[in-house]
């Protein structure tokens, strides 16, 4: 019967297009037709169905939709028209699977960081290496690592189950061949067809392979070896297959020189051992006595005066005020397992719009970890006051302390969270921290949100993602250190953070301080007191509150007020919020278009936020509405303004309009969470 002009934008068709024609001249074909049975199943039976479909372009592309479809009844209940309401979701989707893509990189790296880490034995490190390649570039057929024997010959140390391990009657001296010329240059080389590369030495058979992607092998320019890569394909390898070649390269690298470092290591010690039992049989046994004493004396000064000064850095750097965001509650707990501890957390907040949050574990004790720590909260508090978001501060926090970390022998693992006000948008970043447990008080349930990136000072270049969560009131975070989950009893038994989990959900209705106090009593009782590593909290939760708003009375900022209820009421669930835009738009527009009648005016606004509802209240200056004109229910007689009153209706649980109160013209709707659709989850 009718479309608008957006309906067009997204289909091509216009509306002499489509009138009169079916919906199935948008099918792609790509869908079933069991698909679109269950569509008519559920829309006959009166309900609302809500899906995505991939539908065709009236120029003949594929596109992805997202679309509500409700069906319009008469008095006696019979199902008289639909209204459908459709939103293009292509690229969202496209951006969607780019992340599955980056997330399934950032898994692969970080077993082939933990394999390095956890193995000296560099043969087997390698074969990971080379196995991991072929499962992260889908082009690739094979890769194979060369390391330097001698005289800067190449010799195959590692490769891809299927490929030869030595190269057959070939000799890759220096700068020959596409090998020796990445191993004498330190340059990537990118040959995207072998065939036509007179720089590449076939040998005595044909190579299986058309693309070639050599990376050198190097650590402080110094070249170790080459990491090649082959694919079937003619210019397989783009600039982000080399990125990653090269980040598996550097991996190469770091294993190479953790296996000379272990077997140096192991060498020294056995030295060691000889000397020693060799001083031992000289040296009468009351001098060594008197030695081993002096030494440890010397040793307990030492130790005391560092515990001194790193106690007092550690108890300066701790936030001494709570964080002043209306709407949300804040408790923080830190302590000590032992004198010092490897624990931070901190807040900040450059106005009452949005909080900053951080939690850290260093690698380390004593003075080193709380100068350590020290350095990284105040690049913390220096990123808050810049405003800038959680991935691009561990980011510019990797870059400024890798190579600090990297000479101390420690890393950071680190949560960093941005708390909007108005929103209750929380953006987050991990960098291999402990998950962020969010109790969701809707549901009684708690999700975990983990890491988004390695350790602090694993790597020196790395991707750190991003992730967005919506609270509602009642929901509660928990930031934590393992300390918490890795408390032991007397039988060696871990709290676990299933425990940490039931502690929360029984104590979710405390305040923030009174949640926190039940989880350090909780771990107490467990370990009798004995904590065996640092133990650190914050926990944050939202408290139901008022958001206020104005906007001038015309269309082009009605938007911005209908976007601004879509986003706080996000948090409740997409069908929620996709059924609140929809009321709060025909209201808007109603005002603007009936109310001010395009003379100027002024829409105020206030969004009242429950655990269990969402309550908006929206005051004009403009003409009353005659809101009794209008039927109860949609009927042959409402006029045109009607059936936008009568969607409102349908999509809210309480709709009242008074004229002329001495606020204005007032609008107040109501809708509870789980009625008139199904929640799902925001």
């Amino acid at each position: 019967m009718w479309v608008n002009p957006a309906f067009t934008q997204i289909t091509g068709y216009s509306l002499p297009d489509i009138v009169g024609k079916t919906p199935s001249i948008l099918k792609s074909g790509v869908l079933p037709s069991s698909f679109y049975k269950e569509l008519w199943d559920t829309i006959l039976s009166g309900r609302v169905w809500h899906g995505e479909l991939s539908n065709r372009h009236k120029l003949g592309h594929i596109y992805i939709e997202e679309q509500t479809i409700a069906p319009v009844t008469n008095r006696a209940g019979a199902i008289t028209h639909f209204i459908g309401v459709k939103q293009d979701i292509t690229q969202r989707k496209l951006r969607e699977e780019m992340l599955e893509r980056r997330n399934a990189e950032l898994a692969v790296m970080a077993s082939t960081i933990a394999t390095i880490t956890s193995s000296p034995e560099v043969d087997s490190v390698l074969e990971s290496i080379v196995g991991s390649i072929k499962e992260l570039l889908p082009g690739a057929m094979g890769a194979t690592i060369q390391v330097e024997a001698r005289a800067g010959r190449l010799a195959t140390r590692a490769a891809t189950q299927g490929l030869p391990r030595s190269p057959s009657g070939l000799v890759f001296e220096p700068g020959q061949g596409i090998a020796g010329l990445c191993f004498e240059t330190s340059q990537i080389v990118n040959v995207p067809d072998v065939g036509e590369d007179d720089r590449f030495l076939p040998g005595s058979s044909k190579p299986a392979y058309r693309s070639l992607l050599a990376v050198p092998i190097d650590s402080g320019g110094r070249a170790l070896g080459v990491l090649c890569v082959e694919s079937a394909q003619a210019n397989a390898f783009s600039s982000h297959e080399e990125r990653l070649s090269r980040l598996f390269a550097g991996s190469a690298a770091i294993a190479m020189l953790h296996a000379a470092e272990y077997q140096g290591r192991a060498r020294a010690e056995r030295e060691l051992k000889r000397y020693s039992e060799h001083l031992e049989s000289m040296v009468e046994e009351r001098t060594a006595d008197l030695k081993l004493a002096q030494e440890r004396l010397l040793e307990q000064q030492r130790l005391e005066r560092e515990v001194a000064l790193a106690a007092e850095v550690q108890s300066s750097i701790l936030p001494h005020r709570k964080p002043d965001l209306p709407g949300y509650e804040f408790e923080g707990v830190a302590l000590a397992a032992r004198y010092v501890s490897g624990d931070m957390y901190d807040w900040s907040g450059s106005s009452a719009e949005r909080c900053y949050l951080a939690l850290a574990d260093i690698a380390g004790k004593g003075v080193p970890a709380a100068m350590m720590t020290s350095t990284a909260r105040a690049l913390l508090r220096e990123t808050a006051l810049r405003k800038v978001g959680p991935s691009e501060t561990l980011t510019g926090l990797n870059r400024f302390l890798y190579d600090d970390l990297t000479r101390a022998g420690m890393f950071i693992t680190l949560v960093v969270a941005s708390l909007e006000q108005r929103t209750a948008a929380l953006d987050y970043a991990s960098a291999g921290h402990t998950e962020v447990l969010w109790f969701r008080s809707w549901s009684g349930t708690c999700e975990r949100l983990s890491a988004t990136a390695p350790p602090i000072g694993v790597l020196r270049e790395y991707a750190v993602g991003e992730r967005r969560v919506l609270l509602c009131p009642g929901d509660v975070l928990v930031f934590y250190s393992d300390g918490v989950t890795e408390a032991a009893d007397a039988a060696d038994q871990l709290f676990g953070t299933e425990r940490l989990i039931e502690v929360l959900t029984r104590s979710s209705r405390l305040s923030a301080a009174d949640l926190a106090n039940s989880i350090v009593g909780a771990v107490d009782r467990f370990s009798k007191g004995l904590l065996s590593d640092d133990l650190t909290l914050i926990v944050v939760k939202a408290l139901p509150r008022t958001v206020s708003f104005h906007y001038p009375g015309d269309l082009e900022h009605m938007q911005e007020a209908v976007a601004l209820v879509r986003t706080i009421g996000e948090a409740y669930g997409r069908c929620f919020a996709y059924e609140l835009e929809l009321a709060a738009s025909e209201i808007l527009t109603n005002i603007a278009q009936h109310s001010y009648q395009g003379t100027s005016g002024e829409v105020r606004g206030e969004l009242r936020l429950e655990g269990d509802r969402l309550e908006l209240d929206l005051y004009d200056d403009g003409a009353p509405f005659d809101i009794a004109a209008v039927p109860a229910r949609r009927s042959p007689e409402a006029t045109e303004g009607g059936y936008g009153l009568h969607i409102v209706r349908e999509l809210m649980d309480e709709v009242a309009y008074s004229a002329g109160t001495q606020r204005g013209n007032h609008w107040h709707l109501v809708k509870r969470r789980g009625q008139g659709g199904k929640d799902d989850g925001g």
